[in-house]
């Protein structure tokens, strides 16, 4: 994680990792109405803004920090294809450079640590005040997006496209669109990337071609219609913990002769059976069943988006306004994890309430499986981390950043909340 400088205010905080990031970008460039530092800024304060629409926002933003911006000006920088490269490319470099081992929920597992892992799923939002009708209705905005697993940067891929009589995307047809370039998500050469998408996102020709050309892979659920073949089977320690729900691991062919593993896996919670496929061959079969369980953590940053900070609406009607409202919204994610982090690391300033909340229900889960006579896998054994930011939180950034409060306050009033919120 970027060392944070000495700052101000919250805000200043928040956005000091970005600083060195901005001046390295090869995107920016000289505008006096609205310059790219204070545009990243601004976009940021509009999802973290609470107000509904964006002349409202920028109404808020003259009050409160005295920056007027013309609503025309605001609304053409959305449109502007350099700023959407600008901020994308700002939140793909950020993402990429938190890689803090200690927050790491995987870094104990010795046959993942060439893996860079991510969930991946679609995210819709209402159509924009301004969009058009088609027919009698508004159509909702959709994208696609990624999940570091390791790390819990949210990244955008793309929005879905538009296709005759308004049917939705398929999330094959937006993966085969995508350059392995962005696929690979800066990976340096030799390391692994590993998705993790629903059955939606399954083609084992495809997915075969990208492991062996790019080192690309996927795990997924197996579709009731895929009509696979067992070919054999793979040996693995049925006494170790971390198979714990294993009842199979076959190698597995299609028609299309594309050979890959299937999982049978029994969770010993619920009872209920999973079959798993995949073209990873050499990670513990109880450990790829817990990877897709972690699928979950991409629905539960959807949730903090759009219950939590209120992004339910699209800014505006273009692709590319869409676009980079999506950016944004994965920028401030991002910078949101990171100073919790930190805040956890340099301050012990942690939401205490939360944390054992979260492990007096995960020991209710050992307790509860234990009673089944049954084993709890030994990387579900471990406390999960939060995926997403409690509203004590959130609430606490938004009102704080709005005030323009100093650091130091800012501290001393999140301390008040976690004691007596």
């Amino acid at each position: 994680m970027p060392k944070m400088q000495e700052t101000s205010t919250l805000l200043d905080k928040l956005i000091a990792p970005l600083k060195p990031l901005i001046l390295r970008s090869n995107k920016t460039r000289n505008c006096p109405v609205l310059e790219d530092e204070k545009w990243i800024t601004t976009g940021l304060l509009r999802v973290l803004s609470s107000e509904s629409s964006s002349r409202g926002f920028l109404q808020q933003l003259s009050d409160q920090f005295q920056m007027i911006i013309p609503g025309s000006s605001f609304f053409k920088t959305l449109r502007s294809v350099r700023r959407l490269d600008f901020c994308q490319q700002l939140n793909e470099a950020f993402a990429q450079s938190c890689k803090s081992p200690k927050a790491d929920p995987l870094a104990g597992f010795a046959s993942l640590r060439k893996y860079d892992i991510y969930a991946g799923d679609g995210h819709y939002r209402a159509a924009a005040t301004h969009d058009k009708k088609i027919g009698d209705k508004k159509y909702a905005v959709g994208h696609f997006y990624t999940l570091n697993l390791r790390t819990n940067r949210l990244t955008h891929l793309d929005s879905m496209v538009e296709e005759p009589g308004r049917k939705k995307e398929h999330d094959m047809h937006l993966l085969k669109r995508m350059s392995i370039k962005q696929l690979r998500q800066g990976a340096p050469k030799g390391r692994k990337v590993l998705y993790v998408w629903d059955k939606a996102g399954i083609d084992l020709h495809q997915w075969f071609k990208w492991k062996k050309g790019s080192a690309i892979y996927f795990l997924s659920l197996e579709k009731e219609n895929m009509k696979l073949t067992t070919m054999g089977f793979t040996e693995f320690d049925l006494n170790a913990s971390i198979n714990a729900g294993v009842l199979a691991d076959e190698l597995v062919g299609s028609g299309n002769g594309a050979l890959i593993r299937r999982i049978k896996y029994q969770c010993p919670d619920s009872g209920k059976v999973f079959y798993f496929i995949t073209n990873v061959m050499d990670v513990e079969p109880g450990l790829l069943a817990q990877l897709y369980k972690m699928r979950w953590n991409i629905e539960k940053v959807f949730d903090e988006l759009k219950t939590k900070l209120v992004e339910k609406k699209a800014w505006a009607s273009t692709t590319v306004a869409r676009n980079t409202q999506a950016n944004f919204t994965c920028l401030l994610h991002n910078l949101m994890v990171s100073l919790e982090e930190e805040l956890s690391e340099n301050s012990d300033l942690c939401d205490k309430r939360e944390i054992t909340r979260r492990k007096n229900r995960h020991k209710e889960l050992i307790q509860r499986v234990k009673e089944s006579g049954k084993q709890l896998p030994l990387a579900q054994q471990i406390v999960p981390r939060a995926t997403q930011r409690t509203l004590r939180f959130i609430r606490w950034l938004r009102n704080h950043c709005w005030i323009q409060a100093s650091w130091p306050q800012a501290q001393t009033a999140l301390k008040r909340i976690y004691a007596t919120c």
